[in-house]
């Protein structure tokens, strides 16, 4: 058990850092994500898990002040999550919808001081935007959607090479 914000290990120590399901029950997940840039080497990745605002978590908007929207915490879109990966000196490679697309991941690096600079300043964690909207139904849902029919039809290619129609 410790503090998310400030971990007992060196700088640059580690070539990945991860967290997922963690960020959204935080207060200051700002302050986790400059912890995790801090002990992560400086070729090294930041992969980072949160709600999806797209997926089956959808709703949560609607009860974020209930019992159970607190619960859940926020929900990210991939242009809230990649803001905040942004204001942590962090840039987004890729991004990934993962456990039934209740998840968005993003695989990420430092920034050098030259994309920092040029960066622009940074809007709060808010509600997805029409982008975010059009990015998430062309890659998220499909990429994830297509896994489950890719697997049933490479276990229907082992059934019919061992002879199992």
């Amino acid at each position: 058990v410790g503090d998310l914000c400030r971990r007992p290990f060196a700088d640059d120590a580690f070539a990945l850092a991860v967290r997922s399901s963690t960020l959204e029950h935080l207060d200051q997940p700002h302050d986790a994500l400059l912890e995790m840039t801090r002990v992560c080497h400086r070729h090294g990745r930041v992969f980072v898990g949160v709600p999806y605002a797209f997926g089956p978590l959808a709703f949560q908007p609607l009860i974020r002040r209930s019992r159970w929207g607190v619960w859940i915490g926020p929900v990210f879109s991939r242009g809230s999550l990649d803001r905040l990966l942004h204001q942590a000196g962090l840039r987004a490679l890729g991004h990934r919808c993962y456990f039934w697309r209740f998840f968005i991941g993003a695989i990420a690096e430092k920034m050098s001081s030259t994309h920092q600079a040029a960066g622009s300043p940074v809007a709060r964690v808010s509600s997805p935007s029409r982008r975010d909207t059009e990015f998430e139904t062309r890659a998220c849902s499909a990429e994830t959607l297509a896994l489950p029919s890719a697997r049933r039809e490479s276990a229907g290619a082992v059934s019919a090479r061992e002879g199992r129609a």
